[in-house]
């Protein structure tokens, strides 16, 4: 149960990581009004979500070391 929690949390990550760059590269390539108002918001999503992904990489290499 643990580790395929491990899993999901891994995937999850890493797609939010690949929705947030697809985000911030269309933000840059195409300057709408909408879209640069959603620079700053996701600027703050991506402060406040990259911490957790992070720690769960980590905690992800500890229990593959471990095995």
């Amino acid at each position: 149960m643990g580790s395929l929690f491990i899993f999901w949390t891994k995937n999850l990550s890493m797609i939010w990581m690949f929705f947030l760059l697809t985000f911030q590269l269309s933000g840059i390539f195409h300057f709408s009004p909408r879209k640069v108002s959603l620079l700053p918001t996701l600027m703050l999503i991506k402060k406040s979500t990259y911490p957790p992904i992070f720690s769960a990489i980590k905690i992800l290499a500890v229990n593959s070391n471990d095995s």
